[in-house]
């Protein structure tokens, strides 16, 4: 009766962190995908043929998926301009840095940088 206690106790245990665990957190990571970052800063390049521009040093690749704002209204890749203030979330996928999202604007004048994690 114990053991059957204990393993129902165990299960109950799994499916309730199951559950309550958003999809994404337990969606397994592509091969050569690494996890979210941020970078806030200006703009210093855009390439509109190749899809990327540079912040903080960074060059940054946009795809169809990337969602770009400009004080808080949709926009578009090609209307980034050298100079703008950008919030920049971003992920790495096979050596590659790519934007998910991109603020422009007054939106991103106001977040702050991301604090970076000691080591």
């Amino acid at each position: 009766m114990k053991k059957l206690l204990a393993s129902s106790s165990a299960l109950a245990l799994f499916l309730g962190f199951a559950l309550s665990t958003p999809p994404d957190a337990l969606a397994q990571k592509k091969k050569g995908e690494k996890g979210e970052g941020g970078l806030n800063g200006a703009i210093t390049a855009v390439n509109k043929a190749d899809k990327t521009f540079s912040i903080a040093g960074k060059t940054v690749g946009v795809d169809s998926t990337t969602i770009i704002t400009r004080d808080g209204n949709p926009a578009t890749f090609d209307t980034l301009k050298n100079g703008e203030q950008a919030a920049v979330s971003t992920f790495t996928q096979a050596d590659k840095l790519l934007a998910v999202s991109i603020k422009i604007g007054k939106v991103a004048a106001t977040i702050p940088p991301p604090v970076k994690k000691k080591k």
